[in-house]
């Protein structure tokens, strides 16, 4: 609920500027996904000699790290610019993990049902 919150509360430029500037708003939106996608799989190869399922979970969560800590520790001194980076980047934060699902379904060896 915390995080839901936490992205509601960055959204609240986002509509003006996809209304003033949309070209600079869907490449926030790439340039978030693409550093995101980056980063979960430069950690999941960084830690591939590990269980398959403890490197794609450690992907997962240094691609959607915590930029609130990142926003809090900064004291509010950021560009509107950056406030604008984060909003955006809770698109990849809460969507991919549906992209991610199925590839970690084909990635994951199958778990017998049978006792």
């Amino acid at each position: 609920v915390m995080l839901f919150l936490f992205a509601i509360a960055l959204m609240g430029d986002v509509l003006p500027n996809t209304i003033a500037n949309p070209l600079l708003v869907l490449g926030l939106i790439v340039l978030s996904t693409a550093v995101s996608v980056a980063l979960s799989a430069a950690t999941a190869l960084a830690f591939h000699h590990s269980d398959r399922e403890v490197a794609l979970t450690l992907g997962h969560t240094a691609g959607s790290r915590n930029m609130g800590l990142m926003l809090a520790a900064a004291a509010g001194s950021v560009p509107e610019f950056v406030w604008l980076y984060v909003a955006l980047a809770q698109f990849p934060i809460y969507l991919l993990p549906l992209v991610y699902k199925p590839l970690v379904r084909r990635l994951m060896p199958r778990q017998d049902a049978s006792p």
